[in-house]
């Protein structure tokens, strides 16, 4: 069994959806507050989260544990 970490990632336009939906699975998007809850590997986040604070569409990304 894989596990799976959570991330939150704020944007600033809700058009970027499409650039952040690849880095993996997208629960949820507040169209009102402009958030992305996705779902990626546990062994893949630290990558992740390091790319995504480079990107111009991103506001702030932050991950958060599952139990």
């Amino acid at each position: 069994m894989i596990k799976r970490q959570g991330i939150i990632v704020y944007l600033y336009y809700n058009r970027d959806l499409r650039k952040i939906a690849r880095f993996g699975d997208v629960v949820y998007h507040s169209y009102k507050m402009r958030y992305v809850h996705l779902y990626v590997d546990e062994d893949k986040v630290e990558d992740i989260l390091k790319e995504l604070d480079g990107m111009k569409a991103v506001k702030k990304s932050s991950a958060f544990l599952l139990f």
